[in-house]
Order: structure tokens, then sequence, then C-alpha cells
């Protein structure tokens, strides 16, 4: 936990900090407002980072350890800062590579501007009065701390928790939470019983692509319910030279919505994007999610899965 900076002042038992701007989450969203932020700013001027968690990275620190981005590495980052991996544009970097990639991110602006990061402490409340905005913060051990600022920006996201394992009736049955276990892990590896995935998503995908991956031959199956559709990586990111003359622009997509939306066809509407931009692994789906995934990868499964569907068994192959 980072300690309050011996600049503050302390009014009765709470500390005081004062700065310009407060911003209180340390993810992909707080580190893009700390970088507009630090093009406005003098170097002498200060930026307090708030988050509850003990390091930059937001619902990274937490999630699955298996995790990659479904989207070409380059275009997540903080304003315009590039990335050291030097890896191919295409790249799906994982886990780790993002949160070292925050880490240089906020490097790079504390070059800029005055940081003081705050990790471990967690927002309780706010107001504002004659033009200051007093910011009451809660350290993981209990200690409290106001903030004085000029400008709070609340970059916290949705509050994305990990999951706690399903419960289950048998105890033949181990139920786990991917948040909470590794499945590349030894636990996994001591074993060779089949795998049940509940759910049809971006983790329910990823967690089939590292069972596969890491035992091949293993049953492993997915119960994808009504299914999900993602957008499709091969026509919004096309890779190798193909992006130099292929891939669909948003603002394109969203023309074209428009112009076929009349005010009550907004399932038509729907069913021409999946058609036209999606991918899916199941025969039938409705649920979307505001991410992409290749469709190779679908190909893949649904090949050595000839009749995969909602609520199928998957066998084999690789994910999104």
């Amino acid at each position: 936990m980072s300690g309050v900076q011996p600049s503050a002042v302390t009014t009765g038992d709470v500390a005081v900090q004062r700065c310009d701007v407060c911003i209180v989450g340390a993810g992909i969203a707080g580190l893009n407002a700390l970088f507009v932020a630090s093009q406005y700013l003098s170097r002498d001027q200060k930026v307090v980072l708030v988050d509850r968690r003990e390091r930059v990275g937001g619902m990274w620190v937490d999630t699955y350890p298996y995790v990659r981005l479904h989207q070409p590495h380059p275009m997540f980052t903080a304003g315009n800062i590039k990335w050291t991996l030097g890896q191919d544009r295409s790249y799906l970097a994982t886990k780790g590579e993002v949160l070292n990639h925050f880490e240089h991110c906020l490097n790079v602006m504390k070059q800029r501007v005055q940081v003081n990061p705050l990790f471990g402490w967690t927002l309780e409340s706010h107001n504002e009065a004659d033009g200051v905005v007093r910011i009451t913060c809660r350290s993981s051990d209990g200690q409290f701390l106001v903030i004085e600022a000029k400008r709070l920006i609340k970059a916290y996201g949705v509050r994305v928790v990990p999951n706690s394992p399903l419960e289950t009736s048998s105890e033949r049955v181990r139920s786990v939470s991917p948040d909470f276990c590794d499945m590349r892990g030894d636990e996994m590896r001591a074993s060779d019983t089949p795998v049940w995935i509940i759910g049809g998503g971006k983790t329910a995908m990823d967690t089939a692509h590292a069972l596969i991956t890491e035992y091949p031959g293993r049953e492993v199956n997915l119960v994808a319910g009504s299914g999900t559709f993602f957008a499709s990586r091969d026509k919004f990111y096309p890779a190798g030279t193909r992006r130099w003359w292929r891939g669909a622009l948003v603002s394109s997509i969203a023309v074209e919505v428009v112009r076929r939306f009349d005010g009550t066809n907004e399932i038509d509407v729907g069913n021409w994007f999946r058609a036209s931009y999606g991918t899916w692994l199941t025969p039938e789906t409705g649920n979307f999610l505001h991410g992409s995934a290749g469709r190779n990868e679908h190909r893949t499964v649904r090949a050595r899965c000839p009749r995969c569907g909602a609520g199928a068994r998957v066998r084999g192959g690789a994910s999104a």
C-alpha cells in the first residue's frame, strides 16, 4: 500500500493531501484520464491516482492468469503511448504483458506531471464546495485520508470483481473459478477427469483454449447457454499486409446501422450485424459481447465437434 506523502497535512486524526486533479481508478480508463490531464497540467502540478488494488492495472490485476487481449495490442494503451513489447501488430498480449505496459504508461506520465499513486485505497465519499472537491478514502488496513482537489475524475469503470466458484450438490464435482484457478497449473495437470466449462463468452473461450493447449486429448465440455457472438477479428483487424486494404471501420459500420434502422427493426439490424461482422461457436445466438474473436478458432472447434451447439459438448480445438 502506498503511504501518505510527507507533504500531506493532518486535520485531527485524518491526513489531508492537496492536488490539482484526483483520479480514482488505475485501470485503462484511469490511465487514459491521466494521459489527458498530463497534456494540460504543468510539470509542477500534482495528480493523485487512487486505486483499491495494490498496483496499477485495474481489472487486469484480478482476472484469470491466462487471459489475453481480444484486439491487437497497439490499440490498447493510454493515449498514444507506444508498447515496448516488440511483437507483431496482430499479437494478442497476455495478462503479464498488459500489466507491464500499464506500468510503462504510468512511468511515462510521471515524466510529464507529478503523480502520487495511492494504491490500496478505496473511495468512500466525496463532496464539492467552493470549487474544491473533498474525497475521503479508506486504506486496506482501515486508515482514512482526505484528498482536496480542484478536479475529481471517477474512472473506475464497472468495478469488475472476480467470480466465486459455482455451488454444486455433488461431492464428486470440483467447482473452481478461473479467477482463482490457473487451468495450466499443477492442480489441473494432476488430474485427467473431464472438464465442464459453464458459459460461452470470452472467459469460457480463453479457458477452453488454455485446457486444449495444455492437455491435448483431455475431454473438455462447454455449456454455452444461449451462446455468444463476437465481432470478427478477421474483419475488423486483419493481420499482415491485408490490414492495408481490408478491415471494417467502426464509423462506416455505424453509418450502415443508422441507414438500416427505422426505429422498429432492431432485431433485423442485429441479425444483419451478426451475419456481416460476427463470429460465433453455437448455431444460434442472440447475445453480443463487445469484443472480438477469430473465425479460424471457432471453425477449428466446430470441426472437432460437428454436433456443437448451445449447451452441447465441445472437444479439442482452440478459441479466441
